[in-house]
């Protein structure tokens, strides 16, 4: 496999950077001019960009845009003195390229970049004047943009195939138009030129950066950034001055820009450093309000009204939230209220009904209680203490049995003999032995009822009030006896 060699590479940069064949449109009957274009386009972005530093400073917004109304006026009238002075044999002579009155024919091109600084330059100081504010603050505050407008306009001269350099054989020489070269370079179509309105295109806006970076590096004031832009603009000028092959004059074989460049490049630096020593630091805001201080301190008392007018709706709205919600809680309590009432009238109510049944429920209670001895309530007690109350019965119960069967006893020995009755023998056959079991058998009988509450706990009860339906109103020896028992067990209780 053979090796790839360089020349089968294709080249991925253009030869050359070709020149535009239209430098002017048509909008309808009115032209658009590339270089008219491209110079608007440049004072739009100087202007935006000294507003918003300027203001940054502390100054007013609208003290850029007036002094604007003064700068671009007197930049473009001494741009243009500035050309037809130096180019003055384009104008006037026998020889003359063109008609004198042509030179006000500003559309034609052909302006002077150091006329447009000194006339802009001019515009701003009379607008500082009549605003009273300090220039060279101004001055600093524009700066950075003005070396961008210089970049964007530069753009105009390539549409125009103007201002271009020497012939080179770099990649990105420009083509120009035979009919737009000089005489001597017309017999070769294939010759490529220096794009010096590139160079410089890109010289202003790096200068342009390096100012915005010193300025807040070192917050540079009192007209040391429009030193700077100065110093750093004409350096390049220089380097760029001397690539150039259009027609200029010169002065002791150097061209007339060159000597302008390097006489304001040395005013520059020394302007820089008397300023830094003279006036160390940057001006206070308060200095660059001038006329401009009553207009800021009224939009500043309209900013705060505004403020304040916002604060307020937001306070009503606030305050109409707290009203709905204290209605909404008010209405809930209310409703609260409303069913607590219910509640407490209900309950009062049921109080009532159980006060009028009292009576009745006392009447039968009391009929109960002197039926069996208040049965029911004196279970409950004994339920709660079974243990010592069903001992005490049971133990009253014993005694209870026991002198009832000594009383039967001796009412039957008491007792004499009837009539044709036969005296007990002492087997126990006779009648009296039988009646002696018989009560005793009752005597048995009442007390195993009486023993029977405590016997059987919790089966008491339920015998009790069987034999209490059964025998409604009799008072027997075992209901005494329980009577006694309950009355015992709730004192013991």
């Amino acid at each position: 496999m053979s090796p790839i060699l360089p020349a089968a590479v294709p080249t991925m940069l253009p030869a050359s950077i070709p020149s535009p064949s239209e430098e002017v449109w048509h909008l309808g009957p009115v032209p658009i001019r590339a270089y008219a274009l491209a110079i608007v386009v440049g004072i739009l972005v100087a202007v935006w960009i000294g507003s918003r530093r300027w203001v940054a400073r502390g100054g007013s917004s609208l003290a850029v845009s007036d002094v604007a109304l003064w700068a671009v006026p007197f930049g473009i009238i001494g741009a243009r003195i500035y050309h037809v002075i130096t180019d003055n044999q384009l104008y006037f002579g026998a020889d003359s390229r063109y008609e004198w009155y042509e030179a006000f024919f500003v559309w034609q091109g052909g302006i002077g970049i150091w006329g447009a600084i000194s006339g802009g330059a001019l515009g701003v100081w009379i607008a500082c004047r009549r605003a009273k504010i300090p220039f060279p603050a101004m001055g600093d505050a524009l700066a950075p943009g003005i070396l961008v407008a210089q970049g964007i306009g530069r753009w105009g001269n390539y549409f125009n195939q103007e201002l271009y350099g020497r012939p080179t054989d770099l990649p990105w020489g420009l083509e120009i138009d035979p009919a737009e070269r000089p005489e001597e370079y017309r017999a070769d179509p294939d010759v490529l030129f220096h794009p010096t309105f590139l160079y410089e295109s890109l010289w202003a806006f790096g200068v342009a950066l390096l100012l915005i970076w010193a300025d807040r590096r070192f917050k540079l004031g009192h007209g040391r950034v429009i030193a700077l832009y100065v110093a750093g603009y004409t350096l390049g000028r220089s380097l760029f001055e001397y690539l150039r092959i259009d027609p200029a004059n010169e002065i002791f074989g150097l061209r007339v820009n060159q000597w302008v460049a390097a006489l304001v490049f040395i005013g520059a630096v020394v302007g820089f450093i008397i300023s830094a020593r003279r006036h160390p630091g940057r001006e206070a805001p308060e200095t660059l309000l001038g006329v401009y201080a009553e207009s800021e301190s009224a939009q500043a008392s309209d900013d705060e009204s505004g403020s304040g007018d916002d604060e307020k709706r937001g306070d009503d709205d606030t305050s109409a939230t707290s009203t709905a919600q204290s209605e909404e809680t008010a209405a809930g309590d209310t409703a609260s209220g409303d069913r607590s009432a219910a509640t407490t009238s209900s309950k009062k109510d049921a109080s009532d009904k159980d006060a009028a049944d009292g009576p009745a429920a006392g009447d039968a209670s009391s009929d109960d209680a002197a039926a069996d001895g208040d049965a029911a309530a004196n279970d409950a007690r004994a339920s709660a203490d079974d243990a010592p109350a069903g001992g005490a019965s049971a133990d009253r119960a014993s005694a209870d049995h026991a002198s009832a069967e000594r009383a039967s006893t001796d009412d039957a020995d008491s007792r004499p003999p009837s009539d044709g009755e036969p005296p007990e023998d002492g087997d126990g056959d006779g009648d009296g032995g039988e009646e002696s079991e018989g009560t005793a058998e009752k005597a048995s009988s009442l007390g195993d009822t009486a023993r029977s509450p405590g016997d059987a706990p919790g089966g008491g009860t339920a015998a009790r009030t069987k034999r209490s339906a059964t025998r409604p109103g009799t008072a027997s020896l075992g209901d005494v006896v329980r009577g006694e028992s309950a009355s015992d067990a709730s004192d013991d209780t």
